[in-house]
């Protein structure tokens, strides 16, 4: 299992229902000894490289993605640093809010909600954001809440030699205070970042078709009926001329 944890080191990032834990801990299976290696080079086409690294301190592995996004590195950073609507962006979060904003950086509330009588997962997360020439990182680390441990880095950058695409290398090491294997938390870490890419990608590519559809444009008013004028019959409003009256006749002398 985990070799001491940190306590009050927390996040509900990711963490899979208990009943998804169970299952997974009935088909883990003894860690592999050969870990794929983060390619150095950008991605290529629309796939996930998905690995793992070693984490001090205990058995669990972090995980690590790395991908390409359809969209401008600006909207993938305000993507990454709306706190508010992390319920859109990160796996089974119920709940974010913003606690306080300080000079470390804004903490932020999150919650996973386990079903039943299970309770939930919390967490209160620090996050902080470096900006660079062309890459922003996004970091966050647990402070207190009901896991055992948790990091968290987002390095964003361009493309290079396509600046309408954004490349996005993630590392996860997430710990619930859950009595299972380190295998199940390893792969649970990988698993967490290849549903956030997903559902990043997502996001992104609905925010670009809203942008590109065209503006519904308002039904043209018809203009106001003539009013008729003063002293013309109805008939006369609807194109029927009244007779004019005989002149009166003049009595004889």
């Amino acid at each position: 299992m985990n070799a001491a944890p940190r306590r009050g080191v927390s996040c509900a990032m990711r963490t899979p229902p208990l009943a998804a834990l169970a299952l997974s801990a009935a088909l883990a299976g003894a860690p592999s000894t050969a870990r794929a290696q983060v390619d150095p080079a950008p991605p290529q086409g629309i796939e996930i490289q998905l690995s793992d690294e070693a984490a001090e301190g205990t058995n669990v592995r972090r995980g690590v993605s790395r991908y390409l996004v359809a969209a401008p590195m600006a909207d993938v950073v305000r993507a990454f640093t709306d706190y508010p609507h992390y319920t859109e962006l990160l796996p089974h979060v119920t709940t974010s809010r913003v606690v306080r904003r300080t000079r470390a950086g804004t903490e932020v509330y999150l919650q996973v909600d386990l079903g039943g009588n299970l309770g939930a997962l919390w967490s209160r997360v620090r996050v902080s954001v470096q900006r660079a020439p062309q890459r922003v990182t996004v970091t966050g680390a647990g402070l207190e809440g009901n896991l055992d441990r948790f990091e968290f880095a987002a390095r964003i950058e361009p493309s290079p030699g396509d600046p309408a695409q954004t490349l996005v290398e993630c590392r996860m090491l997430s710990i619930p205070q859950l009595p299972f294997p380190s295998t199940v938390f390893s792969r649970e870490n990988r698993q967490a970042l290849a549903t956030m890419a997903n559902t990043l990608r997502n996001r992104m590519a609905a925010l670009s078709s809203a942008a590109a559809a065209p503006a519904a444009q308002p039904a043209p008013t018809p203009p106001p009926a003539a009013a008729p004028s003063p002293g013309i019959t109805g008939a006369t409003a609807q194109g029927e001329f009244p007779v004019a009256p005989s002149a009166p006749t003049s009595p004889s002398p």
